[in-house]
């Protein structure tokens, strides 16, 4: 039996691809392909498109929660990606993650929520 909550992953990412970050519709469309595909259950979500540029997202999922913001100017987008599903293939996501938005630079902490040593 597993000792924590769930797996938390916060990514960084950036792209010298701009014109993604900038796109809400483009993102959203990818973001919500990608849930689908590792059967992520959504629950709600809501997206913004920021003037004159950036988009955020979250995602309310069964298995807890995505989020996501872009800074177009920096050629970054982060990931806040929460799940308390043990069998979430988080590597192949992130891969996926990265070939869409064609990354130059990627940075991943991880942390066992709920973890206290076996306590």
């Amino acid at each position: 039996m597993k000792n924590y909550a769930g797996k938390h992953w916060l990514v960084d990412l950036t792209t010298n691809e701009t014109d993604l970050l900038k796109n809400a519709d483009l993102v959203q469309g990818k973001i919500l392909e990608l849930t689908g595909t590792f059967s992520l259950k959504i629950l709600d979500y809501s997206f913004y498109q920021f003037q004159p540029e950036g988009v955020t997202g979250i995602l309310l999922l069964q298995e807890s929660h995505f989020a996501f913001h872009t800074w177009p100017e920096k050629n970054l987008i982060t990931f806040d990606i929460f799940c308390c599903r043990e069998s979430f293939e988080f590597e192949i996501f992130l891969e996926q993650l990265k070939t869409f938005f064609k990354v130059k630079d990627c940075k991943v902490l991880f942390f066992e929520r709920g973890n206290f040593g076996g306590k």
